[in-house]
């Protein structure tokens, strides 16, 4: 008896949880991201642009009207590199990111939104023509966003994220001793969702 009262409970709670109708949406976007490192080294500074095309999948899960959570991968493709340091070769290859947060939106044909939380990135920088090195960082994201939406399905929205570097894993081998290194960065973008 306890057997069948317990899956009994167990089936209520599940069939309380399950999807409402516009509970989840999905979507892409394309755009531009820049990733800007500053490093120091004897007491000057110098900087280190990659400028990438951004595209990025997103899935959010809608927890009422206004409050939320989203996961969002995005890949930073590199066009350009543009560096401050003298007698240094830099380069970089693509960049992929995961962003992870809870979102709030208000509005609802119009909406605008913002979102914070944790960056997960890996990229491979080489420099003077040495082996390039994998390189995770964990930034921390705050995201905004300004949409339409056409129906109850589809819609539109410019977004933009800034990020702020917590911790970046293997530049002490590119950095002299005593110097030092931060990052930051910044993409914006268009793009499209479905709501189901």
């Amino acid at each position: 008896m306890k057997r069948i009262l317990l899956m009994a409970a167990l089936i209520c709670c599940i069939s309380s949880v399950s999807a409402q109708e516009d509970d989840w949406s999905m979507g892409a976007s394309f755009g531009y991201a820049s990733k800007l490192m500053k490093i120091n080294y004897d007491n000057t500074n110098y900087t280190v642009n990659q400028e990438s095309n951004q595209i990025a999948l997103f899935v959010n899960r809608s927890l009422d009207d206004r409050f939320g959570l989203t996961g969002e991968f995005d890949l930073y493709i590199p066009y350009r590199m543009k560096d401050e340091i003298p007698s240094a070769d830099i380069d970089g290859t693509g960049e992929s990111n995961l962003f992870l947060a809870p979102y709030l939106v208000a509005g609802d044909d119009f909406n605008i939104g913002l979102a914070a939380g944790p960056v997960i990135s890996y990229s491979k920088v080489g420099i003077d023509g040495r082996d390039r090195k994998g390189l995770f960082y964990l930034d921390l994201g705050l995201k905004a966003w300004l949409g339409y939406n056409f129906n109850e399905d589809w819609g539109i929205f410019i977004n933009s994220r800034f990020e702020w570097d917590i911790f970046c894993n293997g530049y002490h081998e590119y950095i002299r001793r005593g110097g030092s290194f931060s990052y930051g960065g910044f993409n914006a973008s268009i793009g499209v969702k479905y709501t189901f």
